[in-house]
């Protein structure tokens, strides 16, 4: 916690917002495959040290499918990471279909998965296709929420987890999907309008804006180091069992 004042608030949660990628799905144990032409030495070694500095679930996720591959990392041109799209280098995009920006009929049929696009100069490469699997305590730490506090969950992602999210969160629950990142802010605004307070958790990047609205924003983290300026607190993944504590 970056100071203890926050206790104090947290006592007075209302409402719990959870992102789902990275926060109430695991990223290490997702299911990753890439679709596309095949990647040269050189591509890897690109998206590798592209992805090295990412703070976002998926993208770490990216770089670790090719550390196991042993890609050697050569320290990439400049990386500007934007929150809710991607990230460019050069004439490298990684990203969501709209930041990357090309036309691909192949591609355009199958937006019912989360997917990362790979652009160079313009060009479609390829895709990393991900298949989310929620935390394992997950079952038991929403039967300890959901009965003192209102839960939703804001996605980025599209509405193909809605099903499986309903038999996890409880039909109580308020699911949002398609969110971006000033949309997110806008609905922890509207819960505050009605007088609750908020907790949000999620990811330092995407969810800044929204960590920073949330009477008490705390970013979930796999890495020990990682710094998040937004959050007011940070809490391992390796704890989040322990948030009803």
């Amino acid at each position: 916690m970056k100071n203890a004042d926050l206790i104090e608030e947290m006592a007075g949660i209302d409402a719990l917002v959870f992102d789902k990628t990275g926060t109430i799905t695991e990223p290490d144990a997702t299911i990753i495959l890439y679709e596309g032409q095949p990647l040269s030495d050189e591509h890897k070694q690109k998206i590798y040290a592209i992805t090295a500095s990412s703070t976002h679930p998926l993208s770490q996720r990216i770089h670790q499918y090719l550390k196991d591959e042993n890609i050697p990392y050569i320290a990439p041109d400049e990386v500007t990471e934007i929150p809710g799209k991607g990230l460019v280098s050069g004439d490298f995009r990684i990203g969501s279909w709209a930041f990357v920006s090309v036309v691909d009929d192949l591609y355009l049929d199958d937006f019912s998965k989360t997917q990362v696009f790979i652009s160079e100069q313009g060009k479609l490469l390829g895709k990393f296709v991900f298949y989310n699997q929620y935390r394992t305590e997950m079952p038991d730490l929403i039967q300890k929420l959901k009965g003192g506090y209102t839960l939703h969950v804001l996605s980025g992602d599209n509405d193909r987890e809605k099903e499986n999210l309903v038999t996890l969160m409880g039909k109580e629950a308020s699911l949002h999907f398609r969110q971006k990142p000033e949309m997110k802010m806008a609905y922890i605004s509207s819960l505050q309008a009605q007088g609750l307070s908020v907790m949000m958790l999620g990811d330092g990047l995407n969810d800044a804006g929204a960590l920073k609205k949330a009477n008490v924003g705390i970013a979930v983290t796999n890495k020990n180091a990682t710094f998040f300026p937004a959050s007011d607190a940070m809490l391992q993944a390796s704890s989040f069992y322990l948030l009803p504590s």
